[in-house]
């Protein structure tokens, strides 16, 4: 057992919520923290293992469980495979979306949401960890960069947002404090995360 990764949280209140980790190997359980409600996997890689995955295995391992209805393939399949998600989400941004606001997508995957943005004519920059997705937005003549730390000083958005991100960083506050710090006055960060509830 170990503290709490959020709140850290003394162990005896940390409980598993799920013996079964889809991808994941034998040690792996999903916690629960009695305190902070928070849940969480555990055991977790190191930073080194962490980057790797990222930079060059997520892709893989999304085709091996995300079924036929995304294909994660090669990026440019993956792109027309969420065109349904691009629909689905840009009601959300209906009164952020003005002409030459500047916009950070963090984990921008294909692109399927940058180009969405770019069509609305929002200046665009996206974060994206992986080598296979990251050149294949940069030849599709995105600005993008491999992690958020690349962004140059002072350069501040109207728009931070990221879709099924927050629940895969290291360290949520510290991640949180960075994106508040890239934040313009007034600006907004809008995410979309899972819910522990669903089916």
């Amino acid at each position: 057992m170990q503290n709490c990764r959020l709140c850290c949280s003394d162990k005896r209140f940390q409980s598993i919520r799920a013996p079964f980790v889809f991808g994941g190997d034998e040690e792996h359980n999903f916690w629960s923290c009695s305190i902070c409600d928070a849940i969480y996997l555990y055991p977790i890689p190191s930073p080194e293992e962490e980057k790797k995955f990222y930079f060059q295995e997520f892709e893989k391992f999304m085709s091996s469980r995300v079924g036929d209805h995304r294909d994660w393939s090669n990026a440019e399949k993956h792109k027309t495979t969420n065109e349904d998600q691009v629909h689905r989400r840009l009601p959300f941004f209906k009164d952020y979306l003005k002409k030459d606001l500047d916009l950070l997508e963090i984990g921008c995957s294909s692109g399927f949401m940058l180009d969405a943005f770019k069509a609305k004519g929002l200046n665009c920059i996206g974060v994206e960890p992986s080598g296979e997705f990251k050149d294949f937005l940069i030849q599709s003549g995105h600005n993008v960069v491999q992690d958020i730390s690349e962004i140059e000083e002072h350069k501040k958005f109207d728009i931070i947002t990221h879709f099924f991100v927050l629940e895969h960083i290291r360290d949520p506050f510290a991640f949180l404090s960075q994106s508040y710090d890239l934040l313009k006055e007034n600006g907004v960060i809008i995410c979309e995360i899972p819910c522990a509830n669903d089916i």
